[in-house]
């Protein structure tokens, strides 16, 4: 009797504390982001197309994402972190789509608090 009760205890136990940890999700590395390696990928696929964050668009014109030195320009200005964010008081971007993920938005606010590096 005594050994079932410690075997039920012990399979509690395990199953209590296997349930603590998601092990599905990885870890985001937001170490030595760069413009080049990261952050141009996702600018260039959501953000700088016909009609949105790109040259000669009036709208956006201070926003531009077009190319490393106006994206860093555009991040100068400390509102692309809310804004990808969904934050209240932002517009929320991509406009029209859903939020980016959160591993992808650490890794551009990353990149901002560096110091925007190329």
């Amino acid at each position: 009797m005594k050994l079932k009760i410690l075997f039920t205890m012990f399979i509690m136990t395990v199953v209590l504390f296997s349930c603590d940890k998601d092990d599905t999700q990885e870890a985001c590395d937001t170490t030595g982001i760069t413009y080049t390696n990261t952050v141009a990928s996702v600018f260039n696929a959501l953000c700088a197309l016909s009609n949105c964050h790109v040259d000669g668009n009036e709208a956006n014109a201070k926003f531009s994402l077009e190319g490393y030195a106006k994206a860093k320009g555009a991040a100068s200005f400390g509102r692309i972190v809310g804004a990808i964010s969904h934050d209240a008081n932002f517009t929320a971007m991509p406009f029209g789509s859903d939020k980016l993920d959160q591993c992808t938005i650490d890794k551009i606010a990353a990149w901002i608090a560096d110091g925007s590096p190329e």
